[in-house]
């Protein structure tokens, strides 16, 4: 197969080195074509689906909605003690707690309450068949009834439930949900309310089994207390230490008395003994005492009067002897009271030492009894023991009771009520809008699905994208489609046209380094293609730009170039194959200027077998050598074998594809059946192509 020119890029995208692409390049006029060829399909399916949409929202029936919220507050009931019945828990718990909540809100119990609250068992209609229904089986349908119709949803991290109507009645939904929420409170008040019935009965049974007990160890501890002649100093209030026996309590405050005695005879002995070994008047006691200090204080002054006037006097002097005998009596009263001091402070160590004696004598006796006391106290002290624990249950259960009967009468609930639900003002569903738009945009997705699908089966060649990459050829031009009341003259000639058909003329002479081939054939997959107006096209490019060029009508089968321009068939190509006439009097000459046409004679029942002689090729060659193009128009290549013996014979070939007509499949086929059989293709033309994709663009 020829390859491409090298001034003919096929762009590819880039790739990296892993094999990835680059980039996503989107062709946007390649959608938009696609969708405008398929608009029709595009419209039918919308409009379809949105028939569907409204004869749904037609046919729908119409339902309300109502929703009341509720707070759940976790809460747990204590029994046997006074703490606040709030408790903070794990969240497991938590969840597990208002999980169970919900499963009460949904329970058949919580739906019976609602039936029974607004009457909807006289709701129900009778059965199918007409049959009364009897009142439990109204109640059982209403129940359920109202069960599938209610649903309930906790969002997550949330302690309030949203309980949910959706029913035909606008007013039901709302006092429904209203209902539930109310009937919930009343369920959980009047549980509530049987667990303090039930705590009360509880303890009012305790406390009297602890009475009971009570007064039978009180009873124990005074018969045994009679018995065993024991005594309690406490008054039966105790001690930190336990009950304190008479006879063990005199024991520890003669034992106090005799530590005290010890001390005060070990100080008047101490005393005693200082004063035997110090005289009287320098003993503290007699210096520290206020008589003795006044007879000193009288003696001192006396003796300085004493001497002061025995500087005068003589000693037999009167005033002398008195003054003297006042001093000897001083003396004497301060040595009697010295005396006397002293013999204090011996009758008080006597004294200690005899209470000394006297209570150690006493503690002994006391020992002997206490020992005696101690044994038979041990009994007492359990007993007063079971006493004191019977006390403190029956103190206990008794406060825990007038806490209970307290708070039977409180209504405190861990159930409230955030929003009561409303009467909707209009239905739920259908939601007309809602509704329309989703069937507008699935009917459009379902279009766009069925466009995509019938694209991927469709192989209809329709752009030059496609004819690269169906047929692997060159695409040497488009020409843009023309009405089909036009001629070929016309064609050729329009303004629209002629640009194209240059540019086709200039591809063809950049199709080789060598340049123009000498001779070029046209054809294509099937008839009606195009072929035969790209033939002429080029043939008369090519003599208008100074070339003399030979057109070869080689279609035996459906000759038609001489109609097109007015020419007469009586002979041609098929004559001159069957030897009736020569080439030179078969071509018709200035047709047009430098250009000679040879037209396709008389239509012959076996075309095949006179392209196949091999006297095909020498008239190529011989006007080869006489003109500078020979541009041959030959029949289609599949079923025929025409286009093949003349595309062997040829320089080269120009396959022709028309635009939204040929499939890929089948040019490729063409195209693969050339190419086994020696055909040189240069490249293909794609023809009738869309004149608005053939806008200049970037």
């Amino acid at each position: 197969m020829a390859t491409i020119a090298p001034n003919q890029i096929t762009q590819r995208p880039r790739r990296d080195d892993d094999g990835g692409s680059e980039g996503i390049d989107i062709d946007f006029p390649a959608i938009w074509n696609l969708l405008r060829r398929n608009v029709h399909l595009i419209g039918g399916v919308v409009a379809i689906a949105l028939l569907i949409g409204v004869v749904i929202v037609m046919r729908a029936e119409r339902l309300y909605r109502a929703t009341a919220t509720v707070q759940i507050e976790e809460q747990s009931a204590k029994v046997l003690n006074s703490e606040d019945g709030r408790q903070a828990s794990g969240s497991q718990e938590a969840e597990r707690f208002l999980q169970t909540q919900l499963s009460l809100l949904n329970s058949r119990a919580m739906a019976q309450l609602v039936v029974k609250k607004l009457n909807l068992a006289s709701r129900i209609p009778p059965g199918p068949d007409g049959r009364i229904l009897s009142p439990q089986e109204r109640e059982e349908a209403a129940i359920a009834k109202l069960q599938s119709s209610m649903s309930l949803t906790l969002p997550r991290d949330s302690r309030v439930a949203q309980i949910t109507i959706t029913d035909r009645d606008p007013r039901f939904v709302a006092d429904a949900a209203n209902a539930y929420a109310e009937e919930f409170i009343q369920y959980n008040l009047g549980r509530r309310f049987g667990e303090t019935s039930y705590a009360r009965t509880f303890l009012e049974n305790e406390l009297g089994k602890a009475k009971k007990r009570l007064e039978a160890s009180e009873v124990a501890v005074v018969d045994y207390a009679r018995r065993t002649r024991l005594i309690d100093a406490t008054g039966g209030k105790g001690t930190e230490d336990g009950v304190r026996m008479l006879t063990s309590s005199n024991l520890m405050d003669i034992n106090s008395a005799l530590g005290r005695a010890k001390v005060e005879r070990i100080e008047a002995e101490r005393r005693w003994r200082q004063a035997q070994a110090t005289p009287a008047l320098n003993m503290p006691e007699v210096m520290t005492n206020p008589a003795v200090q006044q007879l000193v204080e009288k003696r001192a002054l006396s003796t300085a009067d004493y001497s002061r006037d025995r500087e005068k006097f003589r000693e037999d002097y009167p005033g002398m002897r008195d003054r003297a005998t006042e001093l000897t009596a001083l003396n004497n009263e301060v040595q009697k009271i010295a005396q006397t001091i002293r013999g204090g402070l011996r009758n008080n160590y006597e004294i200690a030492v005899n209470q000394e004696r006297a209570l150690a004598s006493q503690l002994e006796s006391l020992k002997t009894r206490t020992v005696e006391e101690q044994n038979k106290s041990i009994g007492y002290n359990i007993l007063r023991r079971e006493v004191d624990t019977n006390r403190l249950m029956y103190d206990g259960l008794l406060q825990r009771f007038k806490e209970v009967s307290a708070a039977a009468g409180v209504t405190a609930n861990n159930i409230s009520i955030v929003d009561r639900a409303e009467v909707p003002n209009r239905p739920f569903t259908p939601r007309t809008t809602m509704t329309l738009l989703s069937s507008l945009a699935s009917g459009f997705a379902l279009a766009l699905v069925l466009v995509g699908v019938r694209s991927r089966l469709d192989d209809i060649i329709r752009s030059p994208e496609d004819v690269a990459s169906a047929l692997d050829l060159p695409v040497l031009a488009t020409i843009p489609s023309h009405p089909s009341r036009l001629s070929m003259t016309e064609v050729i000639e329009g303004s629209s046209l002629s640009e194209a058909f240059w540019s086709l003329r200039l591809a063809v002479e950049r199709t080789s380094s060598g340049g123009v081939p000498r001779s070029l054939l046209f054809t294509s997959s099937r008839s009606s293609e195009g072929k035969s107006t790209c033939a002429y096209a080029v043939a008369l490019n090519f003599a208008r730009s100074g070339r003399r060029v030979l057109f070869i009508d080689a279609d035996l089968r459906r000759p038609t170039l001489h109609r097109a321009i007015g020419l007469p068939n009586d002979k041609g190509l098929a004559s001159v194959l069957a030897g009736e006439t020569t080439l030179n009097d078969a071509i018709r000459y200035s047709v047009a200027d430098r250009l000679d046409v040879l037209t396709g004679g008389q239509p012959t029942r076996n075309p095949a077998e006179l392209l196949a002689q091999p006297v095909l090729a020498s008239i190529i060659a011989a006007a080869e050598q006489s003109y500078d193009l020979v541009v041959i128009d030959s029949a289609p290549v599949l079923l025929l074998a025409d286009a093949i013996a003349l595309a062997s014979a040829a320089g080269a070939t120009v396959f022709v594809v028309e635009a939204n007509g040929a499939r890929a499949r089948e040019a490729r086929a063409a195209v693969q059946r050339l190419d086994e059989n020696g055909a040189r293709l240069c490249g293909a033309v794609l023809t009738k192509y869309d004149r608005e994709l053939m806008q200049y663009r970037y």
